[in-house]
């Protein structure tokens, strides 16, 4: 097995740890949410599904996007490579795109028995896998320009 703090720097290894922390943080806010909402008001507003995706996905997005924006993803001697998050972002982009043909269809809902439905989590899911791969392509392109401006002067 090889040993992970070879390949980044400590500064990207403390940004690392920031964001699995504020990753951490989002996921038990949204679970307290989801909690008090439902054992606390006895407002049920998601179906357990729904629950689940509203709780995770967002979190995993901040950790994400957190990471990206910190130059903490790509390592030292490795990079997912635009490529990796292009094929992330059409994922979500198909996801999203499928999930809309089921509900024009009428074969999925996004409010179903009272309820914000299975169709709501998956266009969060899409929408989060889209946004992730978005600021990568921005971050990069951001750093591709800042290397051209350094190796001008």
């Amino acid at each position: 097995m090889k040993n992970f703090s070879n390949q980044c720097d400590e500064r990207q290894v403390i940004e690392r740890g920031r964001a699995f922390q504020y990753g951490f943080l989002t996921l038990f806010a949204l679970m307290t949410l989801c909690f008090m909402l439902s054992s606390g008001f006895e407002l049920h507003v998601f179906d357990d599904f729904t629950t689940y995706m509203f709780c995770t996905w967002p979190a995993i997005t901040v950790c994400f996007t957190m990471m990206i924006v910190r130059d903490a993803f790509d390592c030292i001697n490795r990079s997912p490579g635009i490529a990796l998050f292009s094929i992330y972002g059409l994922g979500g982009a198909f996801v999203i795109v499928s999930t809309v043909i089921e509900i024009v269809r009428g074969k999925a809902a996004i409010f179903a028995e009272g309820l914000i439905g299975h169709a709501a989590a998956e266009l969060l899911c899409g929408f989060c896998c889209v946004l992730v791969c978005v600021v990568y392509w921005i971050h990069a392109a951001k750093r591709r320009k800042a290397l051209k401006n350094a190796e001008k002067e």
